[in-house]
Formats: structure tokens, sequence, C-alpha cells
């Protein structure tokens, strides 16, 4: 870490979640068909069990996704070569979130995808969580129309990997079938 607390060489983040929409990503992060990849990132469950702080809740629909360190794996968009004004929103973004550096061996770029790896790769996990929470829908369909234009093979691992916090899949509380 440098003084100003950003990261000494080149940094990259993976995001998980809403960010995986297109729109959403291209409203923090410019260039972006050129530095980022579809990723599997293994040692991580994505699950709906942080509440939202910034997003209209209601009743028990109060969750957004976050990630835990389990013997699991979740996909997600790696966006590399961040800036520290980048990295400074994206922060300020995410501040219920804890960041982690993930070992470069748990980042999987998905077949016929590259990026220069970064020097560091961060993600956002281990927000507080909590077992008494639903999905808000309108996040839900933000994620999934997300994951979907990266692909039907993502979009279906997005739907497998992921967890609401009662453990059951996202595909099953859903209620979508296979394709």
């Amino acid at each position: 870490m440098t003084d100003t607390g950003f990261p000494e060489g080149e940094l990259g983040i993976i995001v998980i979640g809403s960010l995986l929409h297109r729109d959403e990503l291209g409203y923090l992060f410019d260039g972006l068909p050129d530095r980022s990849a579809r990723v599997r990132l293994d040692g991580y469950r994505r699950v709906f069990d942080a509440v939202a702080d910034r997003r209209e809740t209601v009743g028990d629909r109060r969750a957004v996704l976050n990630l835990h360190s389990a013997d699991a794996w979740c996909n997600g968009v790696l966006v590399t070569d961040l800036s520290p004004r980048e990295f400074g929103i994206y922060a300020r973004r995410e501040t219920t979130y804890r960041f982690e550096i993930v070992d470069s061996d748990a980042v999987t770029c998905y077949e016929h995808e590259s990026v220069d790896p970064p020097d560091e790769i961060i993600v956002a996990s281990d927000a507080p969580s909590h077992a008494d929470v639903k999905p808000i829908p309108s996040y839900v369909k933000t994620c999934l129309s997300g994951a979907r234009q990266w692909g039907e093979t993502f979009y279906d691992e997005f739907l497998e990997t992921t967890a609401v916090a009662s453990g059951e899949s996202l595909r099953s509380y859903l209620d979508i079938d296979r394709k």
C-alpha cells in the first residue's frame, strides 16, 4: 500500500452483483471492453445476505449480494487497471464491505477471454450478513440482466453459484428451469 492507502502496482477488482450490468459498470469505469473479462473466482460463495444501505427496500426484501470465503466458487467480471480515482469511487460505493486481496491463482478467465493480470486483485466481501432477509426484486433483476449481458453460460453459472440467505440456490429460489 502507498501512503494514500492505494495498493502499489496495477490494481483490478472483481465485481459479482449489480455491477455486472454494463450500464452500472460504465457509470464507474471508462474503457471497459479493453480492460474487463469474465472470470471464475475460487474460494468464495456469493449470497444474498447483506442488507442494502442505498436501495429502496420493502419488508424483509432488503438483501443485496455479499461474498464469503468458502469451499465454493462464483463467477464475476474482472476490471483491470484501476486508477486511484476509480478505486476511490468504487470504495465509496461499497462502504459496508471489507476489501480483500485475492490470490491470483483463485482467478481464472473464461475460455477465449484474457486481460493482462493486475498485480493485485480485490473483492468486496464480508458485509454484515443477515439470515432473515430476502433479495430485493429490482436488484435481482439488475443482477440477472447484467449476468445475461455476459452470455448464457455466464448467466446460467450465476444462477447456480448464487444463494439466498436460506442457502437455496438463486435458480431454485426464482424457480428458473435449466436450459
